[in-house]
Parts: structure tokens; C-alpha cells; sequence
């Protein structure tokens, strides 16, 4: 999910958020990660950033 308009630090913050508010063992929760997890990665890699 993304907001029109929001940084990506900004989008970074709520997409924690919103997966804290979440329950992350709901299908809501899970997806939320999944997409935090795939931006996060694609964030890391822009910046050069090792994940492990």
C-alpha cells in the first residue's frame, strides 16, 4: 500500500504501524508484512544496504 504524497520514511512509519495495529497472525497481518518485507527490500538494495 502506498500513500500519495507520503516520503518514503514517512510511508515506512505507517506501514509499521500498521502492521503492529494488526494482528500478525490475521491474513491482514500477514499481507501487511509481506508488503513491508518486499518494500524493505527494494529500499535496502536502492541504498546498498545487506540484509540478513
Amino acid at each position: 500500500m502506498q500513500i500519495l504524497g507520503a516520503t518514503r520514511f514517512d510511508q515506512c512509519v505507517i506501514n509499521m504501524a500498521l502492521i503492529n495495529i494488526c494482528n500478525q497472525e490475521s491474513y491482514v497481518g500477514k499481507e501487511m508484512r509481506k508488503i513491508y518485507n518486499s518494500w524493505n527490500e527494494v529500499y535496502a538494495a536502492e541504498r546498498g544496504f545487506i540484509h540478513f
